[in-house]
């Protein structure tokens, strides 16, 4: 995913109500320019998405995608679900990804989610991993 998209969902998950744990300050929720958000969400651009923040994420992009979905440019809105679909199993791990060596020239994430993710049972606890 293009590291001005995914600027672009997490910025439309802050302007619904995603705290993130690792900012210092909240994006300007009046400017949606890359030049301007990106500083602002360069924490997540690459890195752990704990549990927590994961869940607060989701929060965000559901609410993204339940009031903003017509708006938004269809690569926006595939990447707002692709990482519903991700945030779902909980925290992941992002790593920014040069490109520019390759064809597009722009630099892009990509997800990495644990290969036995944890799933919660009806009853709140958690499905021991089996390996």
């Amino acid at each position: 995913m293009e590291t001005r998209i995914l600027s672009k969902v997490l910025h439309l998950a802050c302007f619904q109500g995603w705290r993130p744990e690792r900012l210092d300050a909240p994006p300007p929720l009046g400017a949606w320019e890359t030049e301007i958000v990106m500083p602002y969400v360069a924490p997540y651009l690459s890195g752990t998405v704990s549990d927590t923040d994961a869940a607060g994420l989701l929060v965000g992009l559901r609410r993204v995608q339940a009031s903003e979905a017509d708006g938004l440019e269809s690569e926006v809105y595939l990447a707002v679900l692709g990482l519903i679909a991700i945030a779902e199993g909980g925290g992941f791990e992002l790593q920014l990804e040069d490109r520019a060596s390759r064809a597009g020239g722009s630099k892009c994430a990509t997800v990495k989610v644990d290969k036995n993710p944890t799933l919660p049972l009806a009853d709140g606890k958690s499905a021991p991993r089996s390996h």
